[in-house]
């Protein structure tokens, strides 16, 4: 069974986070979708780290 995967998406304007959501979902469509909906909402840049992006030392 696969572990859910952590999707960070942050609203950056000018270098300074205006906006987070560390959410877990459960399928890559519902992660989608909530990017989608924040793309609607925060027309600026987003950026979406995926959980394999983080090492554990």
């Amino acid at each position: 069974m696969n572990i859910p995967i952590i999707y960070f998406v942050a609203v950056i304007k000018d270098g300074v986070m205006y906006w987070q959501d560390d959410k877990i979902y459960r399928t890559e469509e519902g992660a989608k979708k909530r990017k989608d909906k924040l793309l609607s909402e925060h027309p600026k840049q987003l950026t979406v780290l995926y959980a394999d992006d983080f090492k554990q030392i």
